[in-house]
């Protein structure tokens, strides 16, 4: 007998996109399904029957993109007052980031390429090993978050991980800041070179390779928006003291102890 393919996250979501229409036609019933679809980015147009023209450009962008992420648009504008919005204006959703952004007024191709690249570019992406070396390559430094091990079958997501401390902080700051998050049982080994306490996780560090600083949150600490938004600005400042290697306070202290018994002695 055959056995059950198992889709990956980038194939459940083709899966789902492929299930809609082009565009659907979203009312008060059917939009908080809609927006919570387990995909990570899709788009809502509020506008109003009389905008023909914004209508017919938004369907066009929506040809073109629609089997990537789903594109929704409702004609009513009180659901879009209800939503916290206006006509006209598309609103780019990212459920499992709890996240939203939203270009109001009237839009052009331009337009709403920007938006679609902004919102659909992931902040945050996955440490791997292949794409380690080019994080690398770059002089920006690398936020690191490191996570608990994960099941093989397990994606993190914002709602049960300190993701979505990151996630505004990363949208933010990612033309000067790497930000990825990492699997700490995979990349157990980088844990120690980065000043970090094994098994302490979450763990959030800012490694500046091309000094070769690190700058560790603490780790006694929940991973907080405030405290991350804190640290990285420190470190794009140069304001902040970085980390003190694990090598020299060992050294310090043992250095230290020994001149405090020498002081004793000539007591």
């Amino acid at each position: 007998m055959e056995r059950p393919r198992v889709l990956g996250i980038a194939g459940l979501e083709l899966q789902k996109t492929q299930s809609l229409p082009t565009v659907s036609l979203l009312t008060a019933s059917n939009i908080t399904a809609f927006k919570t679809l387990p995909v990570s980015s899709l788009f809502i147009a509020h506008l109003s029957p009389i905008d023909a023209d914004l209508i017919f450009a938004y369907k066009n962008f929506a040809e073109a993109h629609h089997h990537a992420h789903p594109f929704g648009i409702t004609l009513d504008p009180a659901l879009a007052t209800s939503e916290g919005t206006s006509t006209p204006s598309i609103v780019c959703y990212n459920p499992l980031l709890n996240d939203a952004s939203a270009l109001p007024g009237h839009f052009d191709s331009s337009s709403l390429t920007s938006l679609y690249e902004s919102c659909t570019a992931p902040a945050i992406t996955r440490l791997t090993h292949r794409n380690l070396p080019e994080y690398l390559s770059l002089v920006k430094p690398i936020a690191y978050l490191f996570l608990p091990r994960q099941a093989p079958s397990a994606s993190p997501t914002l709602n049960d991980m300190p993701l979505a401390a990151l996630n505004q902080v990363a949208k933010s700051y990612r033309s000067y800041v790497s930000f990825v998050h990492v699997d700490a049982g995979e990349f157990a080994h980088m844990a120690p070179m980065l000043e970090l306490e094994e098994g302490k996780w979450p763990a959030f560090v800012v490694h500046d390779h091309v000094r070769d600083q690190v700058y560790v949150y603490p780790q006694d600490e929940e991973v907080r928006r405030g405290g991350v938004e804190e640290l990285v600005l420190g470190v794009l400042k140069q304001t902040l003291q970085p980390t003190i290697p694990r090598a020299k306070r060992v050294e310090s202290e043992r250095t230290g102890s020994q001149e405090l018994d020498a002081g004793h002695d000539e007591l």
